[in-house]
């Protein structure tokens, strides 16, 4: 009888701990985890006080976003180590701030439009990260935002963007090519440090490069310098050992120290 029981224990247990979790977050949006899935329900902006799947996020292999949802808090998805993938819909106008900060097993992100921002650190330490469209709605990207995306190979930043905040997409080390906006107007500091860019067009809207913007960017053999850049900062292209020959814009008047230190196989500089 005593064995019985203690089976019966047992078997609540076990079924209390695969019982599914729910509550809210959000005035008009609720969450339940089953089955490995987190799916969102509801509409309006995502708002809790503390994230409510928290300590089940290690659960989390799949995320169900509704059409409706308008905002994704910051920290929402951060550390979800079994998450794989994920589809933004439409409604969505902004991630926050480490919402997807070391998903390691995150390959594919699938954005629907819609999207006007992509807070700080959003997708840090996405070690896997190989696949993300930028829509054309998109109006900022903050700093660090795609830094240590080792796995991205490729970027487009949507016509929309001005600016590009320090770090964004540094330590991208397989990104070998990126297409800059034609309307961009600042590139901040290390922006650009530590990929594998190996060509890279500066347009002519870019007044301001930040130092080490394209620092030790060790594939990079070509590039192309805004002609209304009217300083080459301290370090902009340090390290750049692959980088042959630069061609500096008449309207440059001040380079910065070390600009281009390191870079072993520059042979020509045409002023």
């Amino acid at each position: 009888m005593k064995k019985i029981l203690s089976l019966m224990a047992l078997f609540l247990c076990f079924a209390c701990g695969m019982r599914a979790q729910s509550g809210n977050c959000g005035a008009y949006l609720t969450w339940e985890l089953a089955d490995s899935t987190l799916t969102i329900s509801g509409h309006g902006p995502m708002n809790y006080n503390s994230n409510p799947w928290n300590e089940y996020k290690s659960q989390i292999a799949r995320v169900s976003l509704p059409d409706g949802l308008t905002s994704i808090s910051s920290w929402a998805f951060s550390s979800c180590d079994n998450l794989q993938s994920i589809v933004i819909p439409g409604s969505v106008v902004s991630i926050g701030d480490y919402t997807f900060q070391d998903c390691q097993k995150l390959s594919k992100v699938v954005i629907k439009g819609g999207l006007q921002s992509i807070g700080y650190q959003a997708f840090y330490q996405c070690y896997n990260l190989a696949e993300i469209n930028l829509p054309s709605s998109l109006l900022t990207i903050d700093g660090l935002a795609f830094c240590q995306c080792s796995s991205l190979t490729s970027i487009s930043i949507p016509e929309k963007i001005t600016t590009i905040y320090g770090s964004t997409f540094a330590y991208c080390s397989s990104l070998k090519e990126v297409t800059l906006p034609k309307n961009l107007q600042i590139i901040y500091g290390n922006a650009f440090s530590g990929c594998g860019i190996i060509s890279i067009v500066i347009p002519n809207s870019v007044t301001t490069l930040g130092e080490g913007a394209f620092s030790n960017c060790t594939n990079l053999t070509s590039v192309s310098l805004s002609n209304n850049l009217s300083t080459i900062p301290k370090g902009a292209f340090s390290g750049c050992e692959n980088l042959t020959s630069v061609s500096i814009p008449k309207g440059v008047t001040t380079i910065g120290s070390g600009a281009f230190s390191n870079c072993t196989n520059l042979t020509s500089v045409s002023i």
